[in-house]
């Protein structure tokens, strides 16, 4: 009887010993939508995967100036997203926060920079 009570507490006490660093990162999913510059008056589309551990992979498009490029970036749990992108020759990136809107779309603004100046701010919208 005590083997059996000493195995019972070996094997929960195993079963409860994980990392706990599974990295299930909130915003993990592909995401489409739109993006919108007022400061540049350009619009486009943005289509990306974030994975469990918070990497950004997928495509932006400017449908004004009819140009697509690759993103890459983080998105950390509490919503702090840093993506890179090059149209032609310059990257940008755009850094700022993003949430979860009330209809559950993926939503933020986020501050684009290119060669360290500032160059618009772009708010998002995506939707998995």
């Amino acid at each position: 009887m005590r083997r059996v009570l000493l195995c019972l507490v070996l094997m929960f006490s195993v079963v409860g010993c994980g990392s706990g660093s599974n990295n299930n990162n909130p915003f993990a999913g592909s995401w489409t939508g739109s993006w919108s510059d007022t400061t540049a008056a350009t619009t486009g589309t943005l289509a990306i995967t974030i994975t469990n551990t918070g990497s950004i992979s997928g495509t932006v498009t400017n449908t004004t100036a009819s140009t697509t490029a690759s993103v890459i970036g983080t998105v950390n749990s509490g919503g702090q997203f840093n993506a890179t992108y090059e149209y032609s020759g310059a990257p940008e990136t755009e850094v700022g926060y993003v949430n979860f809107g009330v209809t559950g779309q993926l939503q933020g603004n986020l501050t684009e920079t290119q060669s360290g100046a500032v160059v618009g701010t772009a708010a998002i919208s995506l939707v998995k």
